[in-house]
């Protein structure tokens, strides 16, 4: 039987997301200390880089459940983001896109 998601103790590793104009953080929820390994992604490059001791994500950043992908198109690049799921991971019930402006205004790369 699974746990519920967004109860302390859950199974899932759920990530916490902070998104600051291009750049998007991603990072353990339950990282010790003040510092936190993370995994940064600039949506105006599509460079995906991993820090170690980086700024700790606020706790009241959102949750993620998982990456799907990153998509670099011609203007930017797009964030695929497991933000919903039952009890269960094997049932995705929303995907979130994150995406820098320039991509919203391209419309090669809105099709």
């Amino acid at each position: 039987m699974f746990s519920t998601p967004s109860v302390p103790g859950s199974w899932l590793g759920l990530l916490r997301l902070q998104v600051q104009g291009s750049v998007v953080t991603l990072q353990p929820r339950r990282s010790p200390g003040d510092k936190a390994p993370s995994l940064v992604l600039d949506l105006k490059t599509g460079r995906v880089t991993q820090q170690q001791g980086g700024t700790r994500v606020p706790d009241t950043a959102p949750l993620v459940h998982g990456v799907v992908g990153v998509m670099v198109l011609g203007s930017g690049a797009v964030l695929a983001l497991v933000t919903s799921v039952p009890d269960a991971v094997f049932h995705v019930e929303e995907i979130q896109l994150i995406t820098h402006e320039a991509v919203k205004s391209n419309t090669g790369d809105l099709k």
